[in-house]
């Protein structure tokens, strides 16, 4: 049986191993009532804790309110298995006691770097040989289950050097033990903001005398203050997850992730708590390894589980009609809705969370392992090399996108593979290729614009590839009525300025198969994806981040800010395979059509699409050199651009690139829409 006191008492109390910290009941402080926190106690961060995310904002106000005498922590909540005493769980408050023990330990620092015997014994956290106990422990005993020696880490800090601002290099911190969920870099931050907030108050008081009294006298007003305690009491350390929702309930507002935390743990048990514990912490450690595979942590952790939890509950039922696809997993007392956990069976929740894990685990994979490791051979089976690292390719453009609709379609890919035992498959990155360019193109950012519940509960890959070709039409419907210009995003603009100019050449809709295929064997499309994209890097580094551009003599001149409109769109359509080298966009064109004033007739080496983008850079080269009613001739315009450079390149691009590229944009959409069945169209016209 579960038993729940309260009490009030200091930071010092709570913390320190050698003192007592009591705890008692409302009832009264009789003898029988009376309970205090174990001596020697260890406080432990628990696996299914959230990582830390207090940053700069935070840090500072908790400084603040502690130097100003006005901070209240609030409550703390731990959790106490009678069959481990000197364990205590922290269920409620990691963020803000992590904070003061990186203060504490900040603040200490000062004492030791100056060798300050006396202050280290009174106040020095984490060595036993400072501790004035007669067991020699140091006073505190802290440490979190995805972060071992989390005190040795932070502790470093003693013996290290700082920038000229005041923060810790992370380069100089010995690695931890263990960092499940990536958190050293978020200590080092918190360490580095208190101690440049601290330095910056140090300052201001001259000797160091007055610097060590006010140190002193921060370390007072911490260890002072008041916390509320209350402890959870029971035979196992599982039963305190059933009252963390009403815990956090009663006031601040909980972050998704926490309300999806708070439910899936209700349906702990005693013997199926160890389970649920250890598949939530796999959960958040594939979580982080996908982060960081990524190198983005763009997409939160509750995005990705809320379109899973509602992709199988769709598939199982789909009478629900549950199409609400944003991220809000609150529960809406107000308007009759349940929260979606409550539509699942503990079963069926746990089953999920476990897939998503694994979800996690595999794309990370796919990212980075070597095409020819045992991973890539499991996965795929008897396909050759070629195949797989073709897949690598196309796989990496779509998840590096970033785009929260793209990892909508590659969940639900993904979750139809699963439920056969199977594996995403080179076919599906295939069409997903296809929708990433399509969305690009679009312009279309709201998912919940684009996915009916036809798809979300598609339970057949013929039927999910069906319904996605229905909202690749609506996106450029869209498109047609917006004229939607590409997303600007520097890094989504670096693949989408490639991955057009391959899926123009090498995609096309199979109106029989009805579906997207290459023209082009594997072997082939590998080929020119691999030797284009050197090329392709090398110019699009130039153009968006190098500090110059070289022009067709030779002479460069620097890229400056007033450039901002060439470093956002130029060059997004005009990359194309080519042995002209590192030449400016006019000098390619001359070399690729050197008879431009008489018509231009379709290059065979290009696609549709980049010979009617010549024959468009050429009219508006002209219309940019247009003196009074009279067109120059190409060779004119050539002329007057080379007489003008540098000056006259950016105005150029913006003049083709920024002024017009809405039209080219929708005749684009066209191109794309032109290639879909009738039959397609029409369903989309009904959808």
């Amino acid at each position: 049986m579960m038993r729940v006191r309260g009490a009030y008492m200091t930071i010092k109390e709570f913390l320190y191993t050698y003192k007592k910290g009591f705890i008692y009941t409302d009832t009264g402080n009789s003898e029988q009532d009376e309970w205090c926190l174990k001596a020697n106690r260890k406080l432990i961060i628990p696996d299914y804790q959230r990582e830390y995310r207090w940053e700069e904002k935070q840090l500072l106000e908790l400084l603040d309110d502690i130097s100003s005498g006005n901070c209240y922590l609030g409550q703390i909540a731990i959790s106490h298995n009678i069959h481990e005493p000197e364990k205590y769980y922290l269920v409620d408050g990691q963020q803000r006691i992590t904070s003061i023990i990186i203060l504490l330990t900040v603040l200490c620092r000062q004492f030791s770097r100056v060798n300050d015997t006396d202050n280290l014994k009174n106040f020095e956290l984490h060595f036993s040989e400072n501790s004035p106990s007669t067991s020699k422990a140091a006073r505190l005993n802290f440490d979190a289950n995805c972060f071992q020696r989390f005190q040795p880490f932070i502790s470093q800090i003693y013996n290290l050097n700082t920038n000229d601002d005041g923060s810790f290099r992370s380069s100089e911190f010995t690695s931890p033990e263990k960092d499940t969920y990536n958190q050293a870099e978020r200590y080092i931050n918190a360490c580095s903001v208190f101690n440049q907030a601290v330095g910056k108050q140090l300052d201001l008081r001259g000797s160091s005398a007055r610097k060590l009294s006010y140190v002193k006298e921060i370390i007072n007003k911490i260890l002072g203050t008041q916390i509320s305690v209350v402890l959870f009491e029971g035979d196992s350390s599982y039963e305190s997850e059933k009252v963390f929702l009403n815990i956090n309930e009663k006031g601040l507002r909980l972050d998704n992730e926490d309300i999806l935390k708070a439910y899936y743990f209700q349906s702990i048990t005693d013997n199926n708590g160890p389970e649920i514990l250890k598949t939530w912490t796999q959960l958040k450690e594939t979580f982080f390894c996908f982060q960081a595979s990524l190198q983005s942590s763009k997409i939160p952790l509750e995005t990705f589980v809320n379109y899973t939890l509602q992709t199988e509950l769709l598939m199982k039922d789909r009478t629900l009609n549950y199409a609400k696809f944003d991220d809000d997993l609150r529960y809406k007392e107000q308007d009759g809705k349940k929260h979606i956990c409550q539509l699942f069976t503990d079963t069926d929740l746990r089953r999920s969370i476990e897939w998503t894990a694994e979800f996690f685990k595999d794309i990370s994979l796919l990212l980075g392992m070597d095409a020819n490791s045992p991973f890539y051979r499991k996965y795929f089976g008897s396909h050759n090399s070629t195949t797989r690292e073709l897949f690598k390719l196309l796989f990496k453009s779509v998840c590096f996108s970033g785009m929260k609709i793209i990892y909508i379609a590659l969940i639900k890919f993904w979750w139809l593979r699963k439920h056969k035992g199977e594996g995403i498959t080179l076919e599906d990155s295939i069409q997903l290729f296809s929708f990433y360019i399509f969305s690009n193109v679009s312009g279309i950012k709201k998912e919940k614009t684009l996915f009916s519940d036809n798809f979300i509960s598609a339970r057949d890959t013929e039927d999910a590839y069906l319904n996605l070709y229905i909202s690749e039409i609506q996106m450029l419907r869209e498109a047609f009525s917006k004229a939607t210009t590409l997303k600007q995003d520097q890094e989504k603009s670096e693949y989408l300025s490639f991955n057009i100019q391959i899926f123009y050449n090498e995609f096309q809709f199979s109106s029989s198969k009805r579906q997207w295929e290459l023209s082009v064997s594997n072997q082939d499309f590998l080929s020119k994806y691999s030797s284009h994209r050197e090329k392709y890097i090398k110019d699009h580094f130039l153009i968006q981040n190098g500090k110059s551009i070289v022009l067709f003599d030779g002479r460069s001149f620097p890229v400056n800010r007033n450039m901002s409109s060439l470093k956002k769109r130029a060059y997004n359509f005009i990359y194309h395979e080519d042995t002209f080298e590192n030449h400016d966009f006019v000098t390619r064109l001359t070399r690729i059509f050197p008879n431009a004033d008489e018509e231009m007739a379709d290059s065979p080496a290009y696609g549709k699409y980049e010979n009617d983008y010549f024959r468009f850079i050429k009219e508006e080269m002209k219309l940019f050199f247009k003196e009074g009613n009279t067109l120059p001739t190409w060779k004119e315009s050539i002329e007057k651009y080379k007489s003008r450079l540098p000056d006259v390149f950016p105005q150029i691009i913006s003049h083709i690139l920024v002024e017009h590229i809405s039209t080219w944009n929708h005749q684009l959409c066209k191109y794309f829409e032109s290639q879909f069945p009738d039959e397609i169209k029409h369903m989309a016209q009904n959808e």
